[in-house]
Parts: C-alpha cells; structure tokens; sequence
C-alpha cells in the first residue's frame, strides 16, 4: 500500500524541486555548450524563415503581434531551456569534454554540419520506412492498404534530404 504524506502539495512541490535540481556547474557548463553549438542561432533562423512566411500569409495582422513574436524570438528561454536539457542529460565531466571538443575546429565543424545532417539522417530513415511498407503493401495489400498521403510525405523527405532542414545552418 502507497503511503501518500499528510500534505500532498508540500509533498510534490519538494518532489519537483529534487527532480529539477541541477548544480550550477553543470548548468554554467552546459551553457557554455549552448552558446558554442550555435543552436539557438539556428533555431531563429528556422523561426525567422517562419515567421517571414507567416507575415507573408498574413498581411492583415496588426504590428502588435509581429512585435510579440519578435520579443519571444529573442528572449533568452530558448537558451535556458536548451542548457536545462544539455544538464539534465550529460554529467558535469561529459559536458566539459563535448565543450573541449567544440573548442576544436572539428568539434564546430560537427556541430555547424549536425544542424543539417541529423534531419537529413532522420529524413533518410523515413524513406527507407516507406520503402519496407511499399514492400509490405506490395505483398499483402489486404493487411496493409496503401497511404493516401504517401507521396507527399515522400516528396517532403526528399526536399528535406536535398537542403537540410534548418535554414540558415552553414556547411
């Protein structure tokens, strides 16, 4: 039998708190990596790219929101959120290690590249998926009907394989 505390808020408040606690050595570190990896850059640039699009779309919309997007675009969360997880996922050392490496004309070279090249690879796994149902629905079209929307998940996977994902990321 589960024996709850007396003060379940209490309770769960000091759960979140151990759960999200992070040294700040380790957030200081992974930090540094977020500004090294050129991430959020990339990550504007593909919300720039968006948001220009949507402005293009939507002519009518009042400058207010514009000035909205604006303001949360340039925000510093998306970097505080980005090192949170670089924290949570790698230990004290590792960080300091991946940040050595990126220190390396390697190391910026991967990282610059990785921005494009992992939603290449992601893209080139999808397309090897569709060619297994294709086989699948070749060969038992009664169990596996085909997708209406197939050929233009593949012609999106094809673009995606061409130019990378995230524009503005550099080679």
């Amino acid at each position: 039998m589960l024996l709850l505390p007396k003060f379940p808020r209490l309770f769960v408040f000091f759960l979140l708190c151990a759960i999200s606690s992070l040294a700040a050595g380790d957030l200081a570190v992974a930090q540094r990596v977020v500004a090294l990896s050129g991430m959020p850059e990339a990550a504007r640039a593909q919300m720039r790219a968006l948001e220009a699009e949507a402005k293009r779309k939507n002519p009518d919309l009042p400058g207010s929101t514009w000035e909205k997007l604006e303001k949360e675009l340039y925000s510093p969360k998306m970097e505080e959120q980005m090192s949170r997880l670089w924290a949570e996922t790698y230990t004290t050392s590792e960080l300091t290690q991946i940040e050595k490496f990126m220190g390396t004309p390697v190391g910026r070279k991967f990282f610059r590249n990785n921005q494009t090249l992992m939603p290449r690879l992601a893209a080139s796994a999808a397309l090897e998926s569709i060619q297994l149902l294709d086989i699948l629905q070749t060969e038992h079209p009664d169990r596996f009907p085909p997708d209406p929307h197939k050929d233009a998940q593949v012609k999106q996977l094809f673009e995606v394989l061409q130019k990378g994902a995230l524009p503005g990321a550099h080679r």
